[in-house]
């Protein structure tokens, strides 16, 4: 495609939407298009729950752990998450948990990144202020060959059994407002929406709208630096 019919091709992308009323799609393609000092817009729910329901059963196939550093390399290549920024996670107390086949020289198939305590959420300019005893999850990616399979959820139904042996009692995660599919998984799994989120950045400033879904209590906030001391994910 040349420049100019890619240029074309984005403009009808971004318009598509507003005779749809897809605002916030709207916006979430301009942010797409244009330069990120110039404008930048995300939006999602935070979902939370004490008992997510997982019905799977194990396939033995498959082997389900906790990445080490020698995973590091093979993570890098499946998921495009460098070794350095691995390192900088565990260092900051995350955690990896993958899923590798058995055979085919234990090929890495999906991955799921936990984060224990507040944290301030990338791209949101959300400072989440949950406790050491709650999990943050994030960075989840699957093999395209194994999805609806139920794989995902075996590997899910064993991260929540070795966090429950650490004690982690409740869990959150963020899912994009575009994202049906993991939101439909997060309901299915018993999980349920506290917090919607809108983030905008225009020339710079940074704007944050937060509406608790309970409370209905909305507020609006400028967004500083994140303080020192907090693991930015």
């Amino acid at each position: 495609m040349n420049p100019f019919s890619s240029k074309i091709s984005s403009i009808v992308s971004i318009l598509v939407h507003i005779p749809k009323g897809e605002f916030k799609h709207f916006l979430y393609e301009v942010g797409l298009h244009t330069p990120d000092w110039f404008f930048r817009f995300n939006s999602g729910y935070i979902f939370s729950t004490v008992s997510p329901r997982l019905p799977a059963r194990n396939n033995n196939k498959y082997e389900y752990q906790l990445a080490a550093p020698e995973d590091f390399k093979e993570i890098e290549k499946f998921s495009g998450i460098s070794v350095k920024v691995q390192e900088q996670r565990i260092k900051n107390g995350d955690m990896a948990f993958i899923t590798k086949e058995k055979e085919d020289n234990h090929r890495i198939v999906t991955i799921q990144w936990i984060h224990c305590g507040p944290c301030f959420i990338r791209g949101y300019g959300l400072m989440l202020p949950i406790e050491k005893e709650s999990a943050y999850f994030y960075g989840a990616l699957s093999a395209e060959d194994i999805r609806y399979k139920g794989v995902f959820n075996s590997a899910f139904q064993n991260v929540i059994g070795i966090l429950r042996a650490r004690n982690i009692r409740k869990y959150y995660a963020l899912v994009e407002f575009w994202n049906t599919i993991s939101r439909n998984y997060h309901i299915r799994s018993n999980f349920e929406p506290v917090m919607a989120v809108d983030f905008i950045k225009i020339f710079g400033m940074k704007i944050l709208f937060q509406k608790e879904i309970k409370t209905r209590k909305r507020s609006l906030r400028f967004v500083p630096g994140v303080s020192s001391g907090i693991p930015i994910i």
